[in-house]
């Protein structure tokens, strides 16, 4: 074959190759019915269609997603919404173990502070305990000197009236010890409350201790519900010396 021959062989092949592709198959998608389309720009039938850029040569440039339908976009949102919401519990989280690692330096330590605060409460629960008896004191002296008062058992008699200080007296020293009584069940739910939050943080330092990472977030069992996301940390370069 002479080089004319070649050169007539070479130009047929690149026509039928060119036969089978558009011509100007620049974008490219395909529609609900599976029909491919090609065009130098983008054709309709891609409006809402994934759509894939290609040189000449047949070689990617770009791909354009679908635009999403209300649905998707709200669905998206709500995922973004949540997972802001779980970042932000884990960051929160993550300053309150730090500041637990700093805190507590043993497992001893935890019940040290407990008792600490303990001890406070019962010197406040033991003043009113003695301020309940002084009230409960004058009550009984009060009604001592109601007795005066109330009719006598052989219903003889004239019954006079209490003084009005006198009743004003007893019906303070019963609301006094009213009060006192729910300071002490504050102070006994309190105590409760300290009891259970030193277990509880000393529960979750020895986790952390253990390898459990900062920001973890965990259900009421103490099983993983949210891990904190994985740094990514750029690695120094090498000396090449």
């Amino acid at each position: 074959m002479n080089l004319v021959s070649n050169i007539r062989y070479m130009l047929l092949c690149v026509t039928l190759v060119g036969a089978c592709l558009p011509a100007h198959a620049v974008f490219k998608c395909t529609d609900d019915k599976g029909v491919t389309h090609y065009g130098d720009t983008m054709p309709p039938q891609c409006a809402k269609r994934d759509i894939v850029e290609y040189t000449k040569e047949g070689d990617v440039v770009r791909r354009f997603d679908a635009p999403l339908t209300t649905d998707q976009l709200r669905t998206r949102e709500e995922a973004a919404q949540k997972r802001s919401e779980e970042l932000r519990l884990i960051r929160e989280q993550r300053q309150k173990d730090l500041a637990l690692i700093g805190t507590y330096g043993a497992e001893r330590e935890f019940d040290v502070s407990r008792d600490n605060d303990l001890v406070e409460l019962d010197a406040r629960k033991k003043t009113l305990a003695t301020r309940i008896g002084e009230v409960e004191t004058q009550l009984e002296k009060y009604d001592a000197t109601m007795d005066f008062y109330r009719p006598s058992k052989t219903g003889k008699g004239k019954v006079q009236e209490p003084p009005p200080q006198l009743v004003s007296d007893i019906v303070r020293g019963k609301a006094d010890i009213a009060g006192l009584n729910r300071l002490v069940a504050k102070i006994d739910e309190e105590k409760q409350l300290i009891t259970n939050r030193a277990d509880t943080e000393k529960s979750r330092w020895k986790r952390l201790k253990a390898g459990m990472a900062p920001g973890t977030i965990l259900d009421a069992k103490g099983n993983v519900l949210l891990t904190p996301p994985v740094e990514r940390r750029v690695a120094s370069p090498k000396n090449s010396n």
